[in-house]
């Protein structure tokens, strides 16, 4: 993430860009996604809030997917044209192949995910 953050600094045309600080250029649930992944793996976090925090985070990772979704607004993708309709449809053909290959392959410690 900082590397591309300051790779698209330096593509600023405007004029010689400031050199943004750590915290400009990671955003926050990056920052926060290492601090708990750190507390997990340090033990901070007791196994009995374990379960509850897999059940939150699957309903909270379906939620903001279908927020997601829902903030597309189709009469935008139409006119954008069918080229970049088919990318779109491409790119996510492949995340959903590679996807299914990596579950297939490394298995599922969890069992089925929340349906």
């Amino acid at each position: 993430m900082v590397l591309l953050s300051l790779f698209r600094s330096r593509l600023n045309v405007s004029g010689p860009a400031p050199r943004p600080g750590l915290l400009y250029l990671v955003p926050w649930f990056i920052i926060g996604f290492l601090v708990l992944a750190a507390a997990r793996s340090g033990g901070l976090i007791p196994t009995s809030l374990l379960g509850p925090i897999v059940i939150s985070a699957k309903v909270l990772t379906v939620i903001s997917m279908a927020a997601l979704g829902l903030g597309v607004d189709l009469r935008v993708v139409g006119r954008v044209g069918g080229r970049v309709t088919i990318a779109v449809v491409v790119s996510l053909l492949v995340l959903i192949a590679i996807s299914i290959a990596l579950i297939r392959c490394c298995g599922s410690r969890e069992g089925p995910l929340l349906y």
